[in-house]
């Protein structure tokens, strides 16, 4: 096989590679936007750099990730611009007209957005891989698809690379294409690795040794402690000592209160900024133990510390 080549059996593992990674990058983006975000099932092509220069004729986002941990490589995101001046309006709650490379605003959205949906993307690719895959902040760019640029600077244009080809729709604001662009080498040698697990032959059982059977005296059952017998001996009840949990570490935290902000107003927010909370001055804060809710209180002041002075418990349900 040349170097240049991919089988079926290599597309069909890129492709679900693909598949999990971005269909926990919609997931996030959902969360993101608050909106409905799609993306099917992708179709994996290799094609040549040129190719893809007369595929992408303008400028275009374009996300750079690379793998720390788990992975040894890199690939990129390329979205059309004007469908990345979308996601950055959804963000910022507001229109963008202006060209996406001058906009620091909306390149900071969209950077936040990519950095979001690559991190829940490389959970799920830990899973899949059986072991932990950490990038590196994505670098996000308003770039031309072309040979010496950015992350095609180390390819000329007659060279190979893998193309994953992701249609994309949220709600009904957008229906677009998304495309992962990944380094041939890096490719075959994700896709060589998982092939390797998936066809070793598993190791076969040593044969049994033979035992001897040799008559066995039964030693008398032990007595069991803490134990009390009802019905005529026919249950027996074990009390269990609630003293071993005495130690246990719990985890306790207060909720002073929440909000919601857009991304405009996060990002505007500076030293000596206020953010206001949907609690009025007075009202009791709650406390929750393991995330459960279990009473309200009242803020005080111990010593130098903040405390605070349980005013009430919550009632199970």
């Amino acid at each position: 096989m040349s170097r240049y080549e991919l089988t079926d059996e290599h597309k069909d593992i890129i492709g679900e590679v693909g598949n999990i990674a971005m269909g926990s990058a919609a997931t996030a983006l959902s969360q993101i936007l608050q909106e409905e975000v799609l993306i099917t099932t992708p179709v994996v092509e290799l094609v040549k750099v040129v190719d893809l220069e007369e595929q992408f004729p303008v400028p275009c986002l374009v996300c750079e990730i690379n793998y720390i941990t788990g992975l040894s490589g890199s690939n990129v995101l390329i979205l059309n611009q004007d469908d990345a001046k979308l996601i950055a309006s959804l963000m910022i709650g507001e229109d963008i007209s202006n060209d996406l490379q001058a906009d620091e605003l909306a390149l900071s959205a969209l950077g936040e957005a990519m950095n979001q949906m690559m991190g829940s993307a490389a959970t799920a690719m830990s899973k899949f891989f059986a072991t932990e895959v950490i990038i590196s902040p994505p670098d996000v760019q308003v770039n031309l698809v072309r040979e010496g640029s950015g992350f095609f600077s180390e390819f000329s244009g007659s060279d190979d690379v893998v193309e994953v080809l992701f249609q994309m729709t949220i709600g009904d604001l957008l229906e677009s294409t998304m495309v992962m662009i990944i380094p041939l080498e890096f490719a075959r040698s994700m896709s060589d690795n998982l092939l390797t697990e998936l066809t070793e032959e598993p190791v076969a059982d040593p044969e049994p040794k033979k035992v001897e059977l040799q008559e066995i005296t039964p030693e008398p059952k032990p007595v069991v402690h803490s134990a009390a017998i009802a019905n005529g001996g026919e249950k027996m009840h074990h009390q269990f000592d609630f003293e071993v949990l005495k130690d246990t570490t719990l985890k306790v935290r207060v909720v002073l209160g929440r909000t919601e902000m857009t991304m405009a107003q996060i990002l505007a927010l500076g030293k000596g900024s206020i953010v206001e909370l949907d609690r009025l001055e007075g009202e009791p804060v709650d406390v929750f133990i393991n995330e459960k809710k279990v009473a309200a209180g009242e803020v005080v002041v111990a010593g130098e510390q903040l405390g605070v002075r349980i005013t009430e418990f919550v009632a199970e349900h």
